[in-house]
């Protein structure tokens, strides 16, 4: 075999594997758009600020993925204790950070500070069911995220698709182990679970798909 030809199939292997990549992704598009046109918001304010700042495929998508985690952590609580008021890191080294900065540059650390505190990120008014669907809401717009990023290359989506591999397979068995109380909290969680199982397998696939000179 000599190396052209050996060059034009390993062409085909890699625009097929693409194409395969695709044809993934596509198919999340087609669910998620779907999806989208009949849903109602489930995110905080705080949350869709976060989501907006975070332009990049990358840390998009680990944005969303926390606000799935955050509301899987609530659903699957033991109880519902309140946490501690002791500042975190991040807080305390902006502190420290603002003591050294400029007056103006200090009063700006201070003025997006408490414009993110007077945003709302209170979930402690959502059921089980509102929990659940904006549960399934982030995975959604995961899955919209990465679809977007691929078709208009505008950022590697394997890592991206590699956190979302991960934590929908970490998420499955604690989704599986909620227990339900009514037949609207039955169907969030089933639709929850469909979601996880589709992020999970479209993510696996994908990955297998993804040609190796392009990671």
């Amino acid at each position: 075999m000599n190396s052209s030809t050996h060059y034009s199939q390993l062409q085909i292997r890699s625009e097929g594997r693409v194409l395969a990549l695709v044809a993934i992704l596509l198919s999340w598009s087609l669910l998620v758009n779907d999806a989208a046109a009949q849903r109602k918001d489930y995110f905080t304010e705080l949350e869709v600020s976060d989501i907006q700042t975070a332009q990049q495929v990358d840390y998009r998508t680990d944005v969303l993925i926390g606000i799935a985690d955050r509301r899987l952590a609530l659903l699957v609580a033991d109880d519902d204790s309140a946490a501690g008021n002791e500042p975190g890191l991040g807080e305390k080294v902006g502190r420290t950070l603002a003591t050294i900065f400029s007056p103006q540059i200090a009063a700006e650390i201070q003025a997006a500070k408490s414009e993110r505190e007077a945003m709302d990120d209170d979930l402690s008014g959502h059921d089980h069911v509102a929990l659940l669907r904006g549960y399934y809401q982030a995975l959604d717009e995961a899955m919209d995220n990465i679809d977007d990023a691929y078709e208009r290359k505008t950022g590697d989506v394997t890592g991206p698709l590699t956190s979302l591999r991960d934590f929908a397979e970490a998420a499955m068995p604690f989704l599986r182990n909620i227990e339900t109380e009514s037949s609207s909290e039955q169907r969030a969680l089933q639709d929850a679970i469909e979601q996880t199982e589709l992020a999970l397998k479209g993510a696996k696939q994908a990955l297998e798909n993804i040609p190796r000179d392009a990671r």
